[in-house]
């Protein structure tokens, strides 16, 4: 639905990008990024980069830190004048950021839009391509004056996971708890599942076996969770769920022959 909503609007942003990474030589806006332009923020018409928009891609031999209100034009200049050696644009991030700013998701964000000494994009052009496709202005701390060796490091991390989100927003209690119910309602209900199947087939006490001893090492699973308590999930509901499978297949495979 995300990329349907706003699929004219990134292929706009992302037009505007490609036209960016064409050799310009001088600050002035070409009339093809100019049109695109103005589909994307609405406006008749840029002529340049005003002098302000000049100072913010300047080049910094010090690192400095600023707090700064990111306009799409703003955002159009720097992936226009400054973007030059980042990875391809990621469509799905580029639709969840704006989907969030047109409908004020978006929170304060304490990752920067990162400049190198050399006055180049090392960070933020997702951010930025969001904001020029969702026509708004976004809050976000500036940094210039990285080294362009620093940019190695950039992006490098970690994937959250639905619980590393609970915990940082503060949520992680009724998060565990959500999670914990949902889950032992789907295990048991695959219990009864398996033994209605027992009742409506011609089975040994082998299939009864693997249905007890399923239901035991799942109430062992759930043992290892407790809601507000997330650390051992990864073993319960992945390593156990593994040896939960492979041991009902064994059971039913010994009833079989």
């Amino acid at each position: 639905m995300k990329r349907a909503r706003h699929g004219g609007q990134i292929a706009t942003a992302r037009a505007l990008r490609r036209e960016a990474m064409k050799p310009s030589g001088a600050f002035p806006i070409s009339t093809a990024i100019q049109e695109a332009f103005a589909k994307a923020v609405k406006v008749t018409k840029v002529k340049s980069i005003a002098p302000a928009e000049r100072i913010l891609t300047e080049k910094r031999d010090t690192l400095s830190v600023e707090l700064e209100q990111v306009t799409p034009e703003k955002a159009f200049a720097w992936l226009n004048h400054a973007n030059d050696g980042n990875r391809s644009i990621r469509d799905t991030k580029v639709n969840t950021y704006t989907d969030d700013m047109m409908n004020g998701k978006w929170t304060n964000c304490e990752t920067p839009i990162s400049f190198y000494k050399d006055g180049f994009l090392a960070n933020g052009q997702h951010r930025l391509t969001a904001i020029v496709a969702s026509k708004t202005t976004q809050l976000f701390p500036i940094y210039r004056g990285l080294n362009r060796e620093d940019g190695l490091n950039i992006d490098t991390g970690l994937t959250r996971t639905v619980v590393d989100n609970g915990r940082i927003s503060g949520l992680d209690t009724h998060l565990s708890n959500a999670l914990v119910a949902t889950a032992r309602a789907f295990h048991t209900g695959a219990v009864v599942l398996f033994a209605a199947a027992g009742i409506g087939l011609d089975v040994s006490f082998l299939y009864w076996l693997g249905v007890v001893a399923t239901a035991a090492l799942l109430a062992y699973e759930h043992s290892l969770v407790r809601p507000g308590d997330l650390r051992r999930l990864d073993a319960a509901f992945f390593t156990m769920n593994g040896v939960i499978s492979v041991a009902f297949f064994v059971f039913v495979l010994a009833d079989v022959l």
